[in-house]
Parts: C-alpha cells; sequence; structure tokens
C-alpha cells in the first residue's frame, strides 16, 4: 500500500498525449543540472513513445547528500523519498507502482545505481550514465563504497540479474570540481568518468560470474560527448538510446520475478492534450 508524503519530495512529470508503456521512467538530475530540465529533455521522444516521464527534484536542502542516498533527516532519507513519490506518481496515472524503469545522469547516476542496489525489487530496468564514482559490490567494505550493512548475497544476485546500461560520453575525461578524486579511487576505478565508467560495467560482469548469476550489462559510449547533459541528449542521442533500452523486452526469468507486480496494471491511456508538464508534490 503507497502513502503520499505532502511535500516530502518534488518532481516533474511528463504526460504524453497517450501512455502506452506501463512503467514510469524516473530520471535523476545531477548537481549541475535540474529535474525541470531532465522532463523537458525527455518530453519529445516521450510523447512519441507514450511514456510517462516523472523527473524528483533532490535540489533542497532537505536532500543533501542524494547521490549517496542520504538526506537531512537520515542516511536513507532521499530513497525514501522516491519509493513514496514515484509510488504516488503512478498509482494515479495507472501504472505498475511496485516497479519503474530508473535512469540516472551524474550525480543523479550515482543516485540511481545506489537504489536499484538497495532496493533490486523496485526496478525494472536501470540506465547510468556519468556517475562520478561507483559503489562496488563488496559486503565486506561499508556503503557507499560497497554494500557492507546495506544488503546481503540474495539482494546483489537480484541487482545483478537486472537489466542495466552504463553509459558516459566518449570525450568525458576531465576531472572538473565535481569529480571526486582520491589516490585510492584513481587507482581502482579510473582517472576520469570514462575509464571509471569502464571498470564497472567490468566489475559487475565479473562479480556477477562470481555468485553464478546471468547478467545482462551493457557499455554505451556516447559519441562527441564530454560531461554535460544537454550536450549527451542533442550529440550522443541520450534520450534515444534510454527509450530503445526500456523498450526492450525483459529476459523470461526476470519477468516472472515480477509478474505479480505486472498484473492488472493499464496501459495505453490518452489525454486529450498534446502532452503535458506538470509539477507534483
Amino acid at each position: 500500500m503507497c502513502e503520499a508524503d505532502s511535500g516530502q519530495l518534488g518532481y516533474f512529470l511528463y504526460l504524453p498525449s497517450c501512455i502506452i508503456h506501463r512503467h514510469l521512467l524516473v530520471a535523476v538530475h545531477g548537481v549541475g543540472s535540474t529535474a525541470a530540465a531532465m522532463a523537458r529533455h525527455f518530453a519529445s521522444i516521450a510523447e512519441r513513445s507514450g511514456i510517462a516521464v516523472m523527473a524528483p527534484d533532490f535540489s533542497t536542502k532537505r536532500f543533501r547528500g542524494y547521490q549517496r542516498l542520504e538526506g537531512m533527516a537520515g542516511r536513507d532519507q532521499s530513497a525514501v523519498a522516491l519509493d513514496l513519490a514515484a509510488c504516488e506518481a503512478a498509482e494515479r496515472l495507472g501504472l505498475d507502482r511496485h516497479s519503474f524503469d530508473l535512469f540516472g545522469f551524474s550525480g543523479g547516476a550515482q543516485f540511481a545505481h545506489r537504489y536499484a542496489m538497495t532496493r533490486p525489487e523496485r526496478i525494472r530496468r536501470l540506465i547510468v550514465t556519468a556517475a562520478g564514482w561507483y559503489t562496488e559490490c563488496d559486503l565486506g567494505k561499508p556503503f557507499p563504497c560497497g554494500m557492507g550493512g546495506r544488503t546481503d548475497h540474495a539482494s546483489l544476485q537480484a541487482f545483478l540479474s537486472l537489466p542495466i546500461t552504463v553509459a558516459v560520453g566518449e570525450r568525458d575525461t576531465e576531472r572538473d570540481s565535481c569529480f571526486r578524486k582520491t589516490d585510492a579511487l584513481d587507482e581502482r576505478q579510473g582517472l576520469n568518468r570514462l575509464e571509471r565508467a569502464r571498470f564497472w560495467a567490468d566489475h559487475l560482469r565479473q562479480t556477477a560470474v562470481s555468485l553464478d548469476v546471468d547478467c545482462n550489462v551493457s557499455l554505451t559510449l556516447l559519441s562527441r560527448t564530454k560531461h554535460r547533459f544537454r550536450e549527451a541528449v542533442e550529440q550522443g542521442g541520450l534520450a534515444e538510446l534510454v527509450v530503445e533500452k526500456i523498450a526492450m523486452p525483459i529476459p523470461a526469468v526476470f519477468e516472472r520475478s515480477h509478474a505479480v507486480a505486472t498484473l492488472g496494471r493499464s496501459h495505453g491511456r490518452c489525454h486529450s492534450s498534446n502532452g503535458q508538464l506538470k509539477v507534483g508534490y
């Protein structure tokens, strides 16, 4: 049962004229971008594809540290806030309220992969783009470096079973002021976002093999793209990539595990306008 917590997490919601896709697409902004920009940049392709897009707004002081799922009220506040807001939005639209497709860019990608690692049952597909650094599937390392104290082997296996896309600009090699730089991270994950995306995709595949999990992890390089969301969309084809991925059939094993979540959900709901951009709380 989902309960709305009014005012806890604001969001922008783009509603296409006809909603065809039965799952909500949640698109999480980075520190240098906004929720409104997320919704607007996805609006055109969401309209053509019949996908409802929710862009949560983590820019307020209440959600400081959202990249690590934190907030001023505690270590998991941002994740809990999204749980409630996404469930409420999906329920209002008659979409699947149990799981959704999750996308994040930069700081939003940090949030997205950590949310999916701690709540794999809530995710249908995960698309992580240009994160500055990544949490590893290591139960011996404390969170957010690893998953110690935040999950168990069963949940880790469930996460590695998700369809996961790791994307990054082919020119995203700058070590800017928002990029986390430590000797340990540089040596372990790489010197820039491009190297770290490659590291994490390989890390997930290798961990899946060690845990005997059939994984579905892909790495996509966005052409002519540095570390700018608008550039990733307009030059790298990021929005098209996201829609292409979430439109792909889910492997049968994963579908069976989520059968209860998808039964009885309505789709194909049409609106009288040519799409709407709304603000929700």
